[in-house]
């Protein structure tokens, strides 16, 4: 593995230096390449709100000019469907969000999805992950109060939502994890918890999908479940070598051959609880399933938690 620094200069002001904003990578023919569009995250003094947009095969950074939208936010989640962003919780200040807005990167529109059902309560640091072309899933995050595990499924196309009924062990409660997909199953690594200990634990959401389709939590569903296959389930997975020590605000990503964690914010053990930020890389081999350490050549980031990782070309994250 080699890091290089990415020079993009070019156009519009680039984002400013934050943490807990969103990055999400779009394809679409009407625009010729790849997008990485930016948005929200704090600086310490404010919460932002400003679209960035990268093309990537250029470099050219630009602002395209939106109406309405969400306030500016940090430590929300979001999730690409096709050439649409959609976009999760969050918080400003003490103020913590539930709403999920909808980007059209064509257009550059802002859509507030009304969703019936019952819907995810305000948090932040949670995930989501695009099960399909219709259907979201919301896991985990912290409310204010409370870190949480439970898991919904939004059907952005019928604005519908409804909350997973999830069997076999829990994992522990969790904000600052990632999600992966990996075939029809999510993986997920790491994430904070209750008394600010941070896990490194990896779990498989597996039984996600029947007959191609997730599964969300209906009567009709239910009684199906109830005479056929048992509900979705939690899997512990237990992997041989160098797992990476437990870790909040990390990146998690499916590489084709490969998963890839980097960077995050751990602790020095139970013993001492000083913050510490990471800028290791650690890698699951999907071929022989199990952890490796990865060295990495040429100049590397400083540590850094909350930021965004994704995969924008074969190869490259």
């Amino acid at each position: 593995m080699r890091w290089r620094r990415y020079q993009c200069t070019y156009g519009e002001p680039p984002p400013s230096a934050r943490c807990g904003h969103c990055v999400a990578k779009v394809i679409s023919s009407v625009w010729d390449g790849t997008r990485v569009v930016f948005l929200g995250g704090t600086n310490d003094r404010q919460f932002l709100s400003a679209l960035v947009v990268l093309h990537y095969e250029s470099g050219l950074w630009t602002r395209p000019e939106t109406t309405g939208g969400p306030t500016p936010r940090a430590f929300h989640c979001c999730t690409v469907i096709g050439t649409s962003v959609y976009y999760f919780g969050g918080r400003t200040g003490a103020r913590m969000h539930s709403e999920i807005w909808k980007l059209d990167t064509n257009l550059w529109e802002w859509q507030l999805l009304r969703t019936q059902g019952a819907s995810p309560d305000a948090r932040e640091k949670a995930d989501c992950i695009a099960l399909d072309e219709s259907w979201i899933l919301v896991c985990g995050g912290y409310d204010g109060l409370r870190w949480l595990n439970d898991v919904f499924v939004v059907d952005v196309v019928a604005c519908a939502c409804t909350p997973v009924r999830v069997g076999g062990p829990f994992p522990p409660p969790r904000a600052g994890h990632k999600l992966a997909m990996l075939h029809q199953g999510v993986l997920m690594f790491g994430g904070e918890t209750t008394n600010t200990q941070y896990l490194g634990d990896l779990w498989a959401l597996k039984g996600l999908f029947r007959e191609g389709k997730p599964q969300g939590e209906t009567p009709s569903s239910q009684q199906h479940q109830q005479q056929q296959d048992p509900s979705p389930r939690w899997v512990k997975m237990q992997l041989a070598g160098p797992s990476p020590s437990g870790r909040s605000g990390h990146g998690f990503v499916n590489a084709g051959a490969r998963m890839v964690v980097y960077g995050g914010r751990g602790d020095e053990g139970w013993l001492n609880r000083k913050a510490v930020y990471h800028k290791d890389v650690a890698v699951i081999d999907r071929e022989s399933v199990r952890w490796v350490r990865s060295r990495g050549e040429g100049e590397e980031p400083s540590e850094r938690a909350f930021h965004s990782q994704s995969m924008v070309a074969k190869g490259t994250l």
